[in-house]
């Protein structure tokens, strides 16, 4: 895709707006200027070369072209790439948590089950043995549980706390999460900018002229909300994954989810404009 000077002014806009809250980050946990270029860097020639194998050409003459590096510095990187990896996808404590708020909100009496059960009935071991697919003992998927202040157990008895899983007592884990999310809302939006079809769903509502007050009403509104559509979305992809067991063809995966910020208006990193429905 080729660009024109008033296109690539527009798109050098649209990386700074993203990446100010990444340097936030970066500054707020110490990541130098050094190691930030060093990340960039890594992440221009893995993308180069994403795109230049779907195109099938790869060389080091169109790669340095394309991200502007020195040969020396794509071909030290070359020799050793780093690539993302989602690193809370696959785990189990989380999508044990999943599967049993997704139970829970069907029928509240399974907040609490017995961690073991002799008479038949749903119990904690059966849940985590039915998502994990054996693979992972049920104990440490609940002490996982119970290290991030998700669950209580007491009795024999486990008590599910929080209703959604935001591991505030784990940073890493935090991150991970963090991480996952943000990645894949940008993915979306990168995509429907880049013109791939079919274009992902991303829209927003925007309000310059809002008291604090309000701010937290629709924040409680969309939590309300987002608690409804996230009953129907679990149980139609649920049915959907059964379904998938069986076949015959590649598999994607989805990740769906909302966000809610607010900040005072003389913020300087953030636009003012009044109230407006967005879309890309």
């Amino acid at each position: 895709m080729t660009a024109n000077h008033t296109t690539l002014a527009a798109c050098r806009a649209l990386c700074t707006a993203w990446l100010r809250p990444v340097v936030r980050l970066s500054l707020g946990f110490g990541i130098k200027y050094q190691d930030f270029i060093a990340i960039t860097k890594t992440l221009f020639i893995e993308e180069a070369m994403r795109e230049s194998q779907q195109d099938k050409k790869l060389n080091i003459s169109q790669l340095a072209s394309k991200t502007g590096l020195q040969r020396k510095d794509l071909t030290e990187r070359l020799m050793t790439p780093q690539q993302y990896q989602t690193l809370t996808e696959r785990s189990w404590p989380a999508l044990v948590f999943s599967q049993w708020r997704q139970s829970v909100m069907q029928d509240a009496t399974r907040r609490t089950l017995p961690i073991v059960s002799h008479t038949g009935e749903a119990s904690f071991a059966d849940l985590a043995r039915l998502v994990s697919k054996g693979t992972m003992h049920h104990r440490a998927i609940l002490n996982e549980l119970i290290r991030i202040k998700l669950v209580d157990e007491q009795d024999e008895q486990v008590t599910l706390l929080e209703e959604a899983l935001v591991p505030s007592e784990d940073l890493q884990l935090l991150m991970s999460f963090a991480a996952d999310n943000g990645h894949d809302h940008l993915q979306a939006i990168a995509s429907n900018v880049l013109g791939v079809e079919p274009r992902f769903f991303e829209q927003a509502i925007f309000s310059g002229q809002l008291q604090p007050e309000d701010c937290v009403a629709a924040q409680h509104l969309l939590r309300e909300q987002w608690q409804i559509l996230q009953l129907r979305m679990l149980t139609l992809l649920t049915q959907a994954e059964q379904r998938a067991e069986a076949a015959q063809q590649p598999l994607e995966r989805l990740r769906l989810g909302v966000y809610l910020y607010h900040t005072p208006t003389d913020d300087t990193s953030t636009s003012h404009l009044p109230a407006e429905d967005r879309s890309i």
